[in-house]
């Protein structure tokens, strides 16, 4: 199931499962039949779609650009879509994708950034400049390469991308099991040192959680909430730049334990954001159908 790149791993991603996919389709079309706040979908196609000229010609690969177009379309008039296809296919000779770690990095996540605040409205995008990049001093293999570990491939790093223009104060809670935990800060690089498993992108947000609510001191009031997976975490730190409020949903692992700790009124916008992987092969339907039927109304 990995692809040796010239350089780089990639997951070799397989076509959809139906039924998974007309269910997640089903809720998320649902959530905004029900819904009057603007509601946002955006499939991430992943890297062996983008960085194909890192693999032999002869490569009998799925095609996500269409599978990702025939989801809009279908959707087309419910919900606005963001199509990054072409935004990332413009920077696939960059470091956009780790190369031994299944997701975007920071770098790609910018990419994303440009294509989603576009859509969202955001105004102005912050340019790359008004971020200082932290170059992680360490190097690491990711998953991919515990799997095959191809001696040629060289390791991945970490860049932590802070906005620096404006100063910024956060709030980040971690809600798990009807357990919590805060961090003030949106790196906490601590945390990859409390477990030997734990991915160093993890250092963003201090890592994945059922459920994320992060504050921003931010004089605006814009609010977002994000049914989201992994690939999050790369565009995240940019997009936080522009609101006060947002919640992370995991829309894989959350419970309604987890879900319960959320007020959906007290968020604006709604954005559906995970890979084309994860769309086609983990249902995510119970994590949305939940607010249809047990969402919190203001004051309960």
């Amino acid at each position: 199931g990995v692809l040796v790149g010239d350089t780089m791993l990639m997951k070799n991603i397989q076509p959809p499962d139906e039924a998974v996919t007309a269910a997640n389709q089903r809720a998320i079309l649902n959530f905004a039949d029900q819904n009057d706040r603007p509601t946002y979908v955006m499939l991430l196609p992943t890297a062996c779609a983008i960085k194909q000229q890192e693999l032999p010609e002869y490569m009998n690969l799925f095609n996500q650009r269409s599978f990702i177009d025939s989801v809009y379309t279908e959707m087309s008039g419910a919900v606005s879509v963001v199509d990054t296809y072409l935004r990332l296919l413009s920077g696939m000779d960059g470091y956009i994708y780790y190369r031994t770690l299944d997701n975007l990095t920071p770098m790609g996540g910018y990419l994303v950034y440009e294509q989603l605040g576009t859509r969202l409205g955001i105004s102005p995008l912050r340019a790359m400049d008004q971020f200082d990049i932290d170059y992680g001093s360490e190097y690491f293999y990711g998953d991919l390469y515990q799997t095959l570990p191809v001696s040629r491939i060289q390791p991945d790093r970490m860049l932590l991308y802070r906005f620096s223009k404006y100063r910024r104060e956060y709030k980040v809670t971690h809600h798990s099991g009807g357990e919590q935990r805060t961090y003030y800060t949106l790196f906490p690089e601590f945390v990859t040192d409390l477990a030997a498993d734990r991915q160093p992108y993890e250092v963003i947000l201090g890592g994945f959680s059922p459920v994320i609510t992060i504050t921003s001191s931010t004089s605006n009031d814009n609010s977002l909430l994000i049914f989201a997976d992994e690939t999050v975490f790369s565009y995240i730190p940019f997009l936080l730049v522009h609101y006060s409020d947002v919640a992370i949903v995991d829309v894989e692992h959350a419970t309604e334990q987890d879900l319960s700790e959320l007020n959906l009124d007290a968020y604006n916008q709604v954005l559906f954001g995970v890979s084309v992987d994860t769309y086609m092969h983990s249902d995510l339907s119970g994590a949305i159908d939940f607010f249809l039927k047990n969402g919190k109304e203001d004051g309960e």
